[in-house]
């Protein structure tokens, strides 16, 4: 038979592969993965159709022709592969591209929202103006980092003996070096994060994590007759809260009576055991209070204490010691050994009253961040001003050591 019969003939054999993919018409598009298999069973077709072509064939021109034809027909195949392999490495990149848009689309609608919420709390119906209180209600959700300081673990070993003084340095350095063959700190595997010596001949040895400390404190008790001294571990403060404002003309124990009857909530607490004390009023006219958790919750959810018929307002109190001779930590001007005076404002030798420059801030230099080892300190700041970073340092150690609840400061 001649080529052109056979291809009359391919088009209307019925096991002809083109026939049957003619007969697809069918407006339903397979997707890639159908596709692939279609095509490949098709080829499988192609060529067991060509031996059969090839057996009734015996003029070598036609089977030439033949050949010919079945390797474009198979190119043909090739090339219809490779470009949907091709679209579909294209549709799975603009996928891609869709959800990741669709994401971002779906958190700039929440933060719209989020802010639209917010502006609506605050926005007075009828056009009305807006009120201070409103105002001061008004909050975006901020996340707030928490202090990042590092957490300290310390350990009191006290001089039992009658001998009173702060050790010297060699004293310091000897009872440091019999510490460290007691602990054996690399077989225990424990750290030692700073030491220091006590007013009254002791030293404090502060550690990394509470385990550590536990191991520190049992071995140094087993062998504190070679160390002489008796290591514990300091319980937390209460916390303590100013209340302002409240006057100098009542006592510490009316001013306690009074808020007891005016505050059911806190007479309640105290009547099963919490702990509330005023243990002050200081010259401004503040009370000084110290309370368990449970109290200070109660107080710092209302930010105000009934008493003399009227609310008060009431603050976390984070006391620590600080000189006004020398404007150092840690100690009072009655037990300060520097012989000068040190201005809270200029830093130079003399009084603040006596300050010539107190009055521009341009010249405030805090002489406790001039002499700090940490240079990224600013020191355009007074010595006494809340916001230095070693008062903040202060208030961290406070906030360390103080008993908080479940709840943390």
């Amino acid at each position: 038979p001649s080529f052109n019969q056979i291809q009359n003939e391919t088009q209307t054999d019925e096991s002809s592969p083109f026939v049957t993919s003619n007969q697809n018409n069918d407006n339903n598009v397979p997707n890639t993965k159908e596709t692939l298999e279609n095509i490949n069973n098709e080829l499988k077709h192609l060529e067991q159709y060509t031996s059969n072509l090839v057996r009734k064939t015996f003029n070598k021109n036609n089977l030439q022709e033949i050949t010919k034809f079945i390797g474009n027909v198979k190119n043909m195949f090739v090339d219809c592969m490779l470009h949907i392999m091709k679209q579909d490495d294209t549709i799975k990149s603009n996928l891609q591209t869709i959800v990741h848009k669709t994401e971002q689309s779906m958190k700039l609608q929440e933060k719209i929202k989020t802010i639209q919420g917010s502006k609506s709390s605050i926005t007075a119906t009828n056009n009305s103006t807006i009120t201070y209180a409103e105002i001061t209600k008004f909050k975006l959700p901020i996340n707030v980092e928490k202090n990042p300081k590092e957490s300290n673990y310390p350990l009191f070993l006290n001089n039992p003996s009658n001998e009173c003084k702060k050790l010297t340095k060699e004293q310091y350095q000897s009872k440091l070096k019999t510490i460290e063959q007691v602990l054996k700190p690399n077989e225990l595997g424990i750290g030692l994060k700073s030491s220091g010596a006590t007013a009254k001949g002791g030293l404090i040895l502060s550690f990394h994590t509470e385990k550590e400390r536990l191991i520190a404190c049992e071995k140094l008790t087993i062998h504190s007759t070679i160390t002489k001294l008796s290591p514990f571990i300091p319980s937390k403060l209460l916390s303590k809260l100013t209340l302002v404002g409240i006057g100098s003309d009542n006592t510490k124990e009316d001013l306690q009576r009074k808020i007891l009857q005016q505050n059911a909530d806190i007479n309640e607490q105290v009547l099963s055991g919490e702990f509330f004390n005023i243990i002050m009023i200081t010259k401004l006219g503040d009370a000084v209070l110290k309370v368990s958790p449970i109290i200070r919750k109660i107080i710092l959810t209302k930010r105000s204490i009934c008493a003399d018929m009227q609310s008060f307002k009431v603050y976390d109190r984070f006391y620590f010691k600080q000189c006004f001779k020398c404007q150092g930590f840690g100690h009072y001007e009655k037990d300060c050994l520097n012989e000068t005076q040190t201005c809270a404002h200029c830093s130079h030798d003399h009084p603040f009253k006596n300050c010539p420059k107190k009055n521009d801030q341009s010249t405030a230099c805090c002489i406790n961040c001039k002499k700090s080892s940490n240079h990224n300190n600013n020191t355009n700041h007074r010595s006494s001003d809340t916001n230095c970073p070693l008062q903040l340092d202060q208030k961290h150690k406070v906030v360390r050591i103080t008993d908080y609840g479940n709840n943390g400061y």
